[in-house]
């Protein structure tokens, strides 16, 4: 019995003009496996990212630092401009069912914006990597505008997205992955309860853009692109029911 393998590469196709979504009467599906729904306390509401809303207002925070993209994942480059950004939420979130992200409003003034309310726009935070038949998904995507980090901003976003995960979703398994490089990231998800789980060497090849923030690769006399190791972190509903929703709860209520 003979056998093929007619597999070619799919042709690069442009997604053409986008900005058609940041129409306000255009109604974006958020095409996610689970209901979607807006979070919050009395410091933080977390509401499901309608570019309509955030896009343009989230590019307007966080352009004068883009040093926040550079120890995160993902195949697209740092988002500089509007129409990259666009792209980056039809191709990578929207057409993707276990991705569903969020912006991050802060509540400790009186701001309001026309589009969406109450919350001064703090920065975005995601649930990636979603497996309904695992009941497992990841915290990721944690871009959190300079104004507001080393404040109860991260603290309170991630703390709702577990609160939910856990008590709603009833998932067995929220994951955290990270860049070996970025401690900062590391530590943080520590001090939030998530248990180190090891370290999955040469996971991603980067984007040309990340330069300085991976492991270099010589191969055959060539210099190929960067490549990241990621350390894995999780909690499980076991630790959430056994102390870390306690932990949780202390750590949101702090000031700072």
């Amino acid at each position: 019995m003979g056998f093929v393998n007619k597999y070619q590469p799919s042709e690069p196709c442009g997604l053409g003009d986008l900005s058609f979504i940041l129409d306000p009467a255009y109604q974006w599906d958020f095409n996610y496996f689970y209901p979607v729904k807006a979070l919050a306390n009395d410091r933080l509401r977390l509401v499901p990212f309608v570019p309509a809303w955030f896009a343009e207002a989230y590019l307007d925070l966080v352009r004068p630092n883009p040093e926040i993209f550079h120890l995160i994942y993902s195949p697209f480059s740092t988002w500089t401009h509007l129409d990259q950004f666009l792209e980056f939420l039809e191709v990578y979130t929207r057409q993707n069912p276990g991705r569903l992200f969020f912006a991050v409003l802060d509540l400790t003034d009186d701001f309001e914006d026309a589009r969406w309310g109450r919350g001064r726009l703090a920065g975005m935070i995601a649930l990636i990597n979603t497996e309904p038949q695992n009941l497992s998904v990841e915290i990721g995507f944690v871009l959190i505008g300079k104004p507001f980090q080393r404040t109860h901003v991260t603290t309170n976003a991630c703390g709702l997205l577990l609160q939910w995960c856990f008590e709603d979703l009833e998932m067995r398994r929220v994951q955290w992955q990270a860049n070996h490089l970025n401690k900062p990231s590391v530590e943080a998800a520590k001090k939030m309860g998530f248990i180190f789980e090891g370290t999955i060497r040469w996971q991603v090849v980067l984007p040309k853009d990340r330069d300085s923030y991976g492991e270099p690769v010589m191969r055959d006399g060539r210099q190929e692109a960067l490549g990241r190791h990621t350390v894995v972190l999780s909690i499980s509903w076991q630790e959430w029911e056994s102390g870390v929703k306690e932990l949780m709860a202390k750590r949101m209520a702090r000031l700072s």
